[in-house]
């Protein structure tokens, strides 16, 4: 828990100006009447406005060769170390090896207005008497052949 108030940000800039400008932190904690250890902390922080420093090893693909493997491997069946050799890449065959198949849809999904076609022919069918059911024929045969067997 802090002992005192919090810094604004009006004396953090002051704190950074005048610790730029080279005035020892003793000098600038009087100044700006707040201790050592808050003026030190404040010098030792990188400013929000900066930008951050990336950590780890840079990136062995690049954003384009990304675009790349995804291209090549969506386009047919290669495994990661054909794709390596067909996109010539200079590096190991983990860094191709991160993409997963992933079957897609075959059909659009259903909007909401489908759904509710579907519940309105669902009512429509519950009221419907035992005769017509029974002449009812459900099927998802896209061809009917009534006349005998078909090609023979």
């Amino acid at each position: 828990m802090a002992k005192g108030k919090f810094l604004t940000d009006e004396e953090r800039d002051t704190i950074r100006s005048l610790a730029a400008n080279g005035i020892p932190l003793r000098t600038i904690a009087a100044a700006v009447k707040r201790s050592l250890e808050a003026c030190q902390r404040v010098v030792s922080t990188p400013a929000k406005n900066q930008p951050q420093k990336h950590q780890g090893s840079p990136q062995s693909v690049t954003e384009r060769e990304k675009r790349q493997i995804i291209k090549s491997v969506s386009v047919g069946t290669l495994s990661a170390a054909k794709v390596k050799e067909k996109l010539q890449l200079a590096c190991v065959i983990k860094a191709v090896d991160w993409l997963k198949y992933r079957k897609i849809n075959a059909t659009p999904a259903l909007t909401k207005r489908h759904k509710e076609a579907r519940v309105r022919w669902a009512e429509e069918m519950v009221l419907f008497n035992g005769i017509e059911w029974c002449q009812m024929v459900f099927s998802n045969e896209k061809k009917w052949n009534l006349n005998g067997p078909d090609g023979m």
